[in-house]
């Protein structure tokens, strides 16, 4: 997460906030969905990195499927002719069950022995009961259930991609070293002599005729076969050149293929040639599972944007009503909502109305890594392209270029003098100012050629810049950079305090400097997994989003450390950030957003309080509103103090009980950081306020 702010004070009178646990807001439809799978009823099964999903009828939305392995990506799903559902997973530790066993309604788990502390890619129920698990090079039997099971080896080197039944019950096994078939015990293997070693199989189907397809990774085609004896042809040519990523047969036997690219292909075999069936027009947004459903239909899921269906007639129709499975990749604040950007949109969360709109850029669908908030309805934003300007009207926006057209931007920040900083990817630090797109370098040769992740200015105005090789800090605003700390794991992030402390996410562990980036002390968080975000709030907590250890939390400056994830259904976490009213967003990777409210140990009851506030806009240009809730007429306090401490503007007025309409006039005020503080009695509210000059 991205959060320049120029802090010298703690607001300590905030810091007696007790949390509450987590609460899904939902999020953006859609999502990477890895795993597609139709139970024989009809129910459809999808699965992300962590999670399991259900949908029943067609207008049915999906229903996330409590499991008893915790953030565990399934790998492949097969069903029992007597109903019972198994789960292949991905492993982590040695120790880790990747076979479970279930039945349709999800009310009874047994986890199996078998395959443990080893990724489970593929398994198939045969039609006597037998389940067929592969491992590595390995092929597990078993007639019980997954008790046990009988082993049979495939050779050294061979890694098993899929497993399947032809429709005269033999095994066919599609691995990096070609195409293998067994006999009938499930012992033996042989390998098919045109589909040899030097062939990738990554993906295969056998239609009702027993006519075989495979997709070879090594050439990028696709070959067919009428028989495991015979010659297999190679059928694939004018596809676009993309990478094909899956193929798939349905009931009527036609062929179909779907590309890294985000495009399904159909076979006319009578004309030997493939027609495109569909395009969703984004190249950055490929097809990841294909499957034929039962009743014709073709079921497919596209690498962000969830689960899609062509019908019969060629018509295409969105199925993820209700599949909130997507990857966040940047948030921040707007006029009191959220904005929330995905690898497919923008999203707004109306926080009154607790409600999702997409914002269509320019009609179009957009992505940014890294968004800053100028004005009420204006934000910068990071891309693949650049720096661009998006001005917000209700659902829709419309888009300029700030600059960088050539370059990936990796993150954003702002100094109070409207400098916009923009981190590339490997192509260096750059800096403009935003009455103009004139950008300029201010990065070396070794900042250049780093993997930038984010940045940081001090209080005494030092650049901090974390990387893939460690920090460097600059001490005159870019002229030069020096190595701040290196041998080091690579740093994904950094955070200020507000008492101006420096924290970087490094690995397992945070980095501390009270210095201003020269020294640097370790802190570990996880003994597990890596830290994806930071974030240090206003009343001086730490939190950490972790991969795959949802989020840690601290009190004490990073020194102690205590997991707060109750409520996470999704534990990669993958943005952080502190609303205007001191709520904790967390974005998940795969999972929507997570939402901590805070509420006060020493007044649980709102009722009791003696002082609400709250102000808008936020960021504001010229007039701030406040507006002061109090339980009985009595003189208030107000104060604007900048990040250093100095007091902006006081104002004393005599309120009356119950809500009042105070304002500031802020149009001469600096652009930047700014604490409101309201004083009634012995209670204090704190508003951080942002200034901006658009």
């Amino acid at each position: 997460m991205m959060r320049v702010c120029f802090v010298a004070i703690l607001i300590g009178f905030l810091s007696h906030s007790v949390l509450a646990q987590w609460r899904s807001i939902g999020g953006p439809e859609g999502g990477h969905i890895r795993v597609i799978f139709e139970e024989a009823g009809g129910t459809l099964l999808a699965a992300n990195q962590e999670n399991l999903y259900r949908k029943g009828a067609v207008h049915e939305s999906w229903e996330l499927v409590l499991t008893p392995f915790e953030n565990l990506p399934v790998l492949t799903i097969t069903q029992s002719p007597s109903g019972s559902l198994y789960l292949g997973l991905g492993s982590i530790l040695d120790t880790t069950h990747t076979v479970f066993r279930t039945d349709p309604g999800f009310s009874s788990w047994q986890r199996s022995e078998l395959a443990r502390g080893t990724d489970v890619r593929t398994m198939i129920s045969l039609s006597d009961e037998k389940l067929v698990i592969s491992v590595g090079s390995s092929v597990l039997v078993s007639n019980d259930n997954g008790l046990t099971a009988v082993e049979s080896s495939l050779g050294d080197d061979v890694i098993i991609q899929k497993l399947v039944e032809d429709h005269k019950g033999q095994i066919l096994a599609a691995t990096n070293k070609g195409l293998y078939y067994s006999d009938s015990e499930l012992i033996n293997w042989q390998q098919v002599p045109t589909i040899g070693s030097d062939h990738f199989i990554i993906d295969m189907e056998v239609n009702a005729q027993n006519q075989v397809c495979v997709l070879d990774l090594t050439s990028e085609q696709v070959f067919f076969g009428d028989s495991l004896e015979g010659n297999f042809r190679n059928i694939t040519f004018n596809m676009g050149g993309f990478p094909l990523s899956g193929i798939s047969f349905d009931v009527a036997n036609n062929l179909f293929a779907s590309t890294f690219d985000g495009k399904i292909f159909s076979y006319d075999e009578r004309d030997n040639r493939w027609l495109e069936f569909f395009n969703n027009g984004l190249e950055e947004d490929g097809i990841t599972s294909l499957l034929k459903s039962t009743d014709g239909d073709l079921i497919f899921a596209m690498e962000d944007d969830g689960v899609w269906e062509i019908n019969q007639a060629g018509e295409t129709s969105t199925l993820s009503q209700g599949l909130v499975a997507t990857e966040i990749m940047s948030m921040a604040n707007i006029d009191g909502d959220v904005l929330v950007s995905t690898k497919n949109s923008i999203y707004r969360w109306e926080t009154m109305e607790d409600n999702w709109l997409e914002i269509l850029v320019d009609n179009d669908h957009f992505q940014s890594r890294s968004m800053l908030t100028q004005a009420s309805d204006k934000i910068i934003a990071a891309s693949n392209n650049g720096v661009m300007a998006i001005t917000i009207t209700d659902t829709s926006a419309s888009i300029r270029s700030l600059g960088l057209p050539d370059l990936r931007i990796v993150f954003l920040a702002q100094d109070p003098n409207d400098n916009i900083y923009a981190g590339t990817f490997t192509d260096g630090l750059y800096v403009s100012n935003t009455s103009d797109s004139t950008w300029t370098d201010i990065s070396d040769g070794t900042l250049r050629n780093s993997v930038l992740t984010d940045m940081e200015i001090t209080t005494a105005g030092n650049f901090l810049a974390s990387s893939n090789q460690g920090i460097f800090i600059s001490e005159d605003q870019g002229d030069t950079w020096n190595v701040s700390l290196d041998g080091i794991p690579g740093v994904s992030d950094l955070t200020q305090d507000t008492k101006g402390y420096i924290y970087a996410a490094s690995g397992k562990s945070i980095l501390k400097s009270v210095d201003q980036g020269k020294q640097w002390t370790s802190y570990p968080v996880s003994p597990q997994r890596p830290i994806r975000r930071l974030l240090a709030t206003s009343d001086g907590s730490l939190y950490a989003g972790m991969e795959r250890e949802g989020i840690s939390h601290s009190p004490d400056e990073g020194q102690t450390w205590t997991k707060l994830s109750e409520g996470l259904t999704t534990s990669t976490i993958v943005n952080l950030i502190e609303s205007e009213n001191g709520n904790i967003l967390a974005g998940s990777a795969g999972g929507g957003v997570f939402l901590l409210e805070r509420s006060t140990a020493l007044n649980p009851d709102v009722s009791s309080l003696n002082i609400i506030v709250s102000t808008f806009p936020n960021p504001v240009k010229d007039i701030l509103n406040i507006k002061v809730n109090i339980r009985r007429q009595q003189n208030v306090h107000l104060k604007l103090v900048n990040l250093q401490g100095q007091l902006i503007q006081r104002q004393n007025q005599m309120l009356t009980a119950g809500e009042n309409m105070v304002s500031l006039d802020l149009a001469n005020n600096r652009p930047g950081c700014y604490f409101l503080i309201c004083e009634v009695d012995d209670q204090t509210a704190v508003n951080k306020v942002l200034k901006s000059n658009y």
